[in-house]
C-alpha cells in the first residue's frame, strides 16, 4: 500500500495543530478564565476596601500567568510558523508500510515508523511524536479522499505502539 498527500498548512491550522499538542480543551480555558474572574474579584474587594497590599497583588498577578500562560503557548508557536518556511511552506510525500517521505520546497525527510512513540488524533488532525514535543502533523485535507484519510489513520494507529488520542 501507498498513499500520497500534499497540501499547505494555513495560519489557523497551525494554531489547531498547536492546540491539539497542547491540548487546550474548552474545559480548561473556561475553568481558567472562571478562576481569573474569581481572582480579578478578591483584588477588587480588596481595592473597594482600602485593604490592598503588595502581597495580595503578587500572588494575583502569579496565578495570573499561570492560568494565562499555558492558553498562550499556541500563539507563542506562530513565530515558528511565521519565520519557518518548511512550517508555512507546501508539503507533499507518500506513506508506506515502512516509512513516511516528506518533501518540501528546502528539504525531504524519511520517518521509520519504528521511530514513533505514539499519536494524537484530534478531529481531523493526526499528530505523530518522535518524543515528548517532536511530532510531525498530518491533516484530513492533504489526502485525495476520506478513504485514503482512514487508510492512513489505520496503518498509523497499527504502526505506533502507544496511540493517545
Amino acid at each position: 500500500m501507498q498513499l500520497s498527500f500534499q497540501g499547505q498548512l494555513s495560519r489557523e491550522e497551525f494554531l489547531q495543530v498547536m492546540r491539539a499538542h497542547y491540548r487546550v480543551s474548552q474545559a480548561t480555558v473556561i475553568f481558567r478564565l472562571v478562576v481569573l474572574a474569581l481572582g480579578l474579584v478578591a483584588v477588587g474587594n480588596s481595592v473597594l476596601r482600602g485593604n490592598l497590599d503588595l502581597q495580595l497583588v503578587v500572588i494575583f498577578s502569579l496565578g495570573f500567568v499561570f492560568l494565562l500562560f499555558p492558553l498562550a503557548l499556541p500563539y507563542l508557536a506562530l513565530t515558528s510558523f511565521s519565520r519557518n518556511p518548511n512550517m508555512s511552506g507546501k508539503v507533499s510525500g507518500t506513506i508506506s508500510e515502512q516509512s513516511i517521505n516528506l518533501r518540501t520546497e528546502t528539504a525531504s525527510s524519511t520517518i521509520e515508523w519504528n521511530s514513533l512513540r505514539k499519536l494524537r488524533r484530534k478531529q481531523d488532525i493526526l499528530l505523530l511524536y518522535h518524543s515528548g514535543n517532536t511530532f510531525n502533523f498530518f491533516l484530513k485535507r492533504f489526502f485525495r479522499s476520506e478513504k485514503e484519510w482512514k487508510k492512513f489513520i489505520d496503518l498509523a494507529e497499527s504502526k505506533v505502539s502507544n496511540p493517545k488520542r
